[in-house]
């Protein structure tokens, strides 16, 4: 496709470099020339991208002979991140002048793409500029613990937050043991009974496909289809109860994130959250 038929579309000149062995990385309407070496060193989940074979469909946009690798990241986190893995005097631990969003942008890519260096340095950056934030970023880092390889050059908070891996499969499980409860004031026993026989059915057929489960109670036990539905199906008494004890056990898990990593408690962090905001320009 020519230049001109791709309006609306921008280069990012810092971070197109002009050799052969490059790859080409749009997110939104950025694209990134980088070198294929350099990213696949870096990142085994980019070398991965790099050799699967391109699709034969003939929809695969191709650039100066580089197939165009999409990624569904804000194209700004993408910039950033690019940067701190191709330009060494842009993001250092400390002192760090990049911006705060810059930070969290580096670290959360640097952990979706497994760059290992560059996720714990962000992490002390973090921890020196926005303590508030790690009981959060922490608790991401739990949900994927037992899916990456143990390293030996871990910090001793990101070691902790390996740890909480194993607390968060007992939150999930303490959340789908609500099924196993009966409304005293239930009205229709028999069906609520199915419907709850049902739901934790399914938790132990997930425990037997995957054994690491879905590591994340604080996003799949939001309100959304499937809770909807269970909602709707039970008897009102069953229905409400429901509820209330899945807002029970999610405020214990989102109470207890601070003290699961050895940081202060919630209110504690938002005192300092709103200090520092106070002094932010």
């Amino acid at each position: 496709m020519s230049e001109a038929g791709r309006k609306g579309v921008t280069r990012v000149d810092d971070l197109w470099f002009s050799n052969e062995t490059t790859a080409v990385l749009k997110a939104g309407t950025k694209e990134f020339r980088v070198p294929k070496s350099t990213l696949a060193a870096r990142s085994a989940v980019f070398r991965d991208m790099i050799a699967s074979p391109q699709p034969e469909d003939g929809e695969t946009e191709v650039i100066d002979g580089s197939p165009v690798i999409l990624l569904d990241d804000e194209a700004w986190e993408v910039s950033v991140f690019l940067q701190a893995i191709f330009d060494s005097s842009f993001f250092v631990a400390e002192p760090a002048d990049a911006a705060l969003y810059d930070i969290l942008g580096i670290l959360r890519l640097a952990h979706k793409y497994d760059v290992q260096y560059l996720y714990i340095r962000a992490l002390e950056v973090t921890e020196v500029r926005a303590l508030w934030l790690l009981p959060l970023l922490y608790y991401e880092t739990a949900i994927f613990a037992i899916e990456l390889d143990m390293i030996t050059d871990l910090t001793p908070e990101v070691g902790t937050s390996f740890a909480a891996g194993a607390y968060l499969v007992r939150a999930t499980s303490k959340i789908y043991s609500i099924f196993a409860r009966e409304s005293a004031l239930c009205v229709e026993s028999q069906r609520c009974s199915a419907l709850r026989v049902g739901c934790l059915k399914e938790y132990f057929e997930l425990i037997e496909k995957n054994y690491n489960l879905d590591l994340s109670p604080l996003e799949k036990f939001r309100d959304g289809p499937r809770w909807n539905q269970i909602i709707a199906e039970s008897c009102g008494p069953c229905g409400v109860q429901l509820k209330a004890d899945r807002a029970h056990v999610l405020q214990e898990v989102w109470d207890s994130l601070p003290s699961m990593f050895g940081l202060p408690p919630w209110p504690e962090l938002h005192a300092m959250r709103d200090a520092a905001m106070k002094n932010t320009p």
